[in-house]
């Protein structure tokens, strides 16, 4: 192997490793969809679209809405669209938990 064979060589490999690592974090990172509060939303991830590399799961986003003794609540698919908002209510004791 000739030196520019080698340099030639090592560009593509970073290329690929790059390419291999931004693949990765996009699967890894889902967006957040522009209507759900940033930093108290959650993603919870049930599987993985390869074609599209995205993961597929809800965003769930609850705050207290003490007065009727639960959370009021925002669940929405990968891209944003509501699947439910509405009350949540805990299932024993009078009160949400509050983590």
């Amino acid at each position: 192997m000739t030196e520019t064979t080698k340099w030639l060589a090592s560009i593509a490999m970073t290329a690929v490793l790059v390419l291999a690592v931004r693949h990765g974090v996009a699967a890894l990172q889902p967006d957040i969809p522009q209507d759900m509060p940033r930093g108290t939303s959650y993603f919870v991830q049930s599987g993985y679209n390869l074609q599209r590399n995205e993961p597929i799961g809800q965003w769930i986003a609850c705050r207290p809405d003490l007065p009727q003794g639960g959370d009021l609540c925002r669940v929405t698919d990968n891209h944003g669209m509501v699947i439910y908002q509405g009350e949540f209510l805990p299932l024993r004791g009078n009160q949400p938990r509050r983590h």
